[in-house]
Order: structure tokens, then C-alpha cells, then sequence
């Protein structure tokens, strides 16, 4: 019996390209999977999440929500529209579900209204809402951190753990302090704010958190020394937390991510061994 593979065909508006519509198609290598498109006409999807037995795809420039059923049909309104700053890796960017609770991380435009310039003021800000069947209501905010006017390393991936927990990670933002283990310079140079450590805040980066949704949504500093993530995923038996994180240029890592990791960014990226990489296992 085949395995069926779901895709969301992402509708890209390409201004290169007179405005036409640009798909990614995948290519199959094994026969023992089937690939049908899902749905269309979706604006830049990030992520997506299960509610019931509909699916919550989040919209990046856009700030939207959008319900799709089980059938592929999409509702004629989003469930939430939320004001976004877009540009490059920020927006609508993670979200994860908890029976009636829905959480999302997204990069708010203080503006109340969607922008894609990077002048606007902005924070990444991770909220929870509740699922009244129809729409996302009642956020309530649960971290906020900075968006940082460049265009680079968000984060906002997010998953769930066994026990409810809620994940989501960080990138550095461009920063260099405690949290890329620049450990010489304890506060955080702000490259747009000032160009010298000052009474500015330590910043939290390069992170990865965990939401104790049993505890009053309690937030932990789970790892640190984290360049950029896209990909958080809990092993369903061990429950242990993996991470993929982006490198510079090369060297693209995955890790094991349990409590008090250390990355290694921006002292490390990928193997320490530059020379011998991949050493014999004695």
C-alpha cells in the first residue's frame, strides 16, 4: 500500500517573473510514496499545526491564520490576522497546538498594522490563544524578545512535547554576547541602538525555550548557542527534544537539545575536528 504524502503547494508572487505563480515540485524517489497536492493559493505558508481535524496554516507576510478542513478546502475567512513586520525571516513564523490552546510566535509590527520594511519597530512575541472552534481569541502574551531591524535569524519554529510542553527557538538576531557564548563581552552590543556595551539590556538570543504549559506557562531557558533554527522535533518514545540548526554557509547541524545545551555558536559550527570531521568510532 502506498504511503500518501501531503503537500501544501506554496503560491510565491514573483515580481521577477511578470507575477506569476511559482511552485515547488518535489521529486519522489522512492515508489512506495504517493505525492498529491493538498491545497493552493496559500500566500507564503511557514508552518502548520492540527486543530480537531482541521489544519492551521500560518500565512508569514500576511499575519493570517488560515483553517483548512480535512477535505482540502480552505474557510473564506482566516480564524486570526495578526499585524506582521515581514521582512526577510521575520513575520507569522511558528505555531503550536494544545487541544484548545494555540500558540503562535510571530514578529508584531508595533505599527498595529502588516509592514515588510524593516524601519518599523517590531518584537518577536510569543502568545497564547484560545480555540473556540472558529476563531483564535484571548491571546495572552508569554515572551517577548527583540526583532532586530536586519533581516536575519528569527527563529520561531515551535513544537509540543510529551507532557504538553511547548518549545520555540531564536536565532542570534546578529548579536554578539552571553547567549553566542561571547562570554569576554557581557552585555549585548546593539548594532542599531549603540556601538559600545552600555546600560542596554541583555538580550535573550541564540536560544531555545521551553513553556511549562502545566505551570502557569512558565518559561525555561532549555539551550542556548543556537545561530538559527527551522526545525524542532520531540522523539515520540524518548521524548527527547532534536534541533536542526542553520550554519553560516555550510556545515548544517542536528542535535540532541536536552536541558542546559550549549550549541556552541559563535565559538562553533559543526564539527570541532575541522580537519578530520567524521573521526573512527573506536
Amino acid at each position: 500500500m502506498k504511503r500518501l504524502i501531503i503537500f501544501l503547494i506554496i503560491t510565491l508572487t514573483a515580481t521577477i517573473f511578470s507575477l506569476s505563480e511559482v511552485y515547488g515540485e518535489p521529486i519522489i524517489f522512492d515508489d512506495d510514496y504517493l505525492v498529491e497536492i493538498f491545497v493552493g493559493g496559500l500566500h507564503y505558508p511557514t508552518t502548520m499545526d492540527f486543530v480537531g481535524d482541521d489544519i492551521l496554516v500560518l500565512e508569514k507576510n500576511t499575519g493570517k491564520v488560515i483553517r483548512i478542513m480535512n477535505n482540502g478546502i480552505m474557510y473564506n475567512e482566516p480564524v486570526l490576522d495578526v499585524p506582521v513586520r515581514s521582512n526577510f525571516y521575520s513575520g507569522l513564523l511558528g505555531i503550536a497546538t494544545l487541544s484548545d490552546r494555540v500558540f503562535l510566535y510571530y514578529t508584531e509590527s508595533e505599527s498595529g498594522s502588516d509592514a515588510y520594511d524593516p524601519g518599523p519597530d517590531a518584537k518577536n512575541r510569543v502568545y497564547q490563544y484560545d480555540w473556540d472552534g472558529e476563531k483564535l481569541t484571548n491571546p495572552i502574551l508569554i515572551k517577548e524578545l527583540i526583532a532586530q531591524q536586519r533581516d536575519d535569524h528569527h527563529g520561531g519554529v515551535m513544537t509540543k512535547g510529551q507532557n504538553d510542553e511547548i518549545y520555540f527557538a531564536i536565532g542570534d538576531q546578529n548579536q554578539s554576547g552571553i547567549f553566542e557564548n561571547v562570554v569576554e563581552n557581557p552585555c549585548y552590543i546593539i548594532h542599531f541602538v549603540n556601538d559600545k556595551c552600555s546600560s542596554e539590556p541583555i538580550y535573550e538570543t541564540a536560544s531555545i525555550f521551553k513553556i511549562h504549559t502545566n505551570d502557569d506557562n512558565r518559561v525555561e531557558l532549555f539551550a542556548m548557542g543556537i545561530r538559527n533554527s527551522f526545525g524542532l522535533g520531540v522523539d515520540p518514545i524518548t521524548g527527547y527534544l532534536w534541533d536542526t540548526e542553520n550554519g553560516k554557509d555550510h556545515f548544517d547541524e542536528i542535535n540532541l537539545v536536552k536541558p542546559r545545551f550549549n550549541s556552541g555558536w559563535n565559538s562553533v559550527m559543526g564539527p570541532v575536528d575541522r580537519d578530520n570531521p567524521d573521526p573512527p568510532v573506536s
